[in-house]
């Protein structure tokens, strides 16, 4: 029986404050529930509103009535694969970048499935340490919610956004197709797609308008000729399913060195930023204003430390 929640007023923020609206909370605990919530709707004409860790600053995921679909009881590390030299790992949607972090930096993940033929016994054997790049600023942000956002944060600098580093994903569509993505399997014809799901085939056509990613973009839907249809969902908000999955890549970790500099304006702290990306590529950069120093020097007056 799928868990269901009556008193939904939890939900009905996130992070940004902002209040909605629901009449309940629906807990699937696995692909199938979350199929049959999702026909449910679909049959009874009732709205949904996809929710994780409610650590979004936009409102994503806040209601405007109907109901909530909760991930969070879905949060598992399912397995992990090897990929060229390194690994990747699959999760539930609602883990965390924390929980993972810390799985990946323990090795403790007994009971994971191998995606790939003893793919955790190398992973346990390794002697090099890995970790998940994608620094979205919020460890408590769950995996499924920075891919349906397409996350970024500091690091993104040099490792890109949460899309960069998605392999693979399951994902329930709204009438409860199944479709189970790998990167580099299925494109688009121009912009258009033929893929074969459940039996049968969903043809249909991407906007015409060329996405962004000169800058940091997370506005509207990918869209691109030729493009891989995994990106299409990544990014898109719930607004054509449910994740039941998410594959994400590892790279090696290294140590770190931070600095702290200061600079007498606005220029010069540019110009040592041309001249230093001339040497080496940096994970992060983070750039404190005049204005910036003085909210904090007031905020903070009576505690120097």
């Amino acid at each position: 029986m799928i868990s269901f929640l009556q008193n939904s007023d939890p939900y009905n923020t996130d992070e940004s404050k902002t209040k909605g609206e629901s009449e309940g909370v629906f807990l699937p605990k696995n692909k199938d529930e979350i199929r049959e919530i999702l026909k449910r709707a679909r049959d009874e004409k009732f709205t949904l509103t996809v929710s994780a860790k409610r650590t979004g600053v936009c409102g994503g995921c806040v209601p405007h009535g109907g109901f909530v679909l909760s991930t969070e009881k879905m949060d598992k590390i399912i397995g992990i694969g090897r990929k060229d030299d390194g690994y990747f790992v699959r999760v539930e949607p609602c883990v965390t970048v924390r929980q993972l972090s810390d799985a990946l930096l323990t090795k403790h993940m007994d009971g994971i499935e191998d995606l790939t033929e003893g793919a955790f016994q190398s992973f346990k054997d390794d002697q090099r340490k890995f970790f998940y790049p994608v620094d979205p600023t919020e460890m408590e942000g769950s995996l499924g919610g920075n891919a349906a956002t397409n996350a970024s944060g500091p690091r993104t600098l040099k490792y890109g956004p949460t899309r960069n580093w998605i392999c693979g994903l399951g994902i329930i569509l709204g009438d409860g197709t199944e479709l189970n993505i790998e990167r580099g399997k299925h494109f688009a014809k121009g912009r258009h797609f033929d893929i074969e799901a459940d039996g049968r085939k969903i043809s249909f056509d991407i906007p015409s308008y060329e996405f962004n990613t000169d800058v940091k973009n997370a506005a509207g839907v990918y869209s691109k000729e030729n493009m891989d249809l995994i990106d299409l969902f990544i990014g898109s908000e719930g607004l054509f399913g449910v994740f039941t999955y998410v594959d994400v890549e590892l790279t090696e970790w290294h140590p770190l060195t931070s600095n702290i500099m200061f600079f007498p304006d606005d220029d010069s702290a540019l110009s040592f930023i041309r001249e230093m990306k001339k040497e080496c590529n940096p994970e992060f950069l983070e750039y404190f204003d005049c204005g910036s120093i003085d909210l904090v020097r007031r905020s903070y007056s009576c505690d120097p430390n």
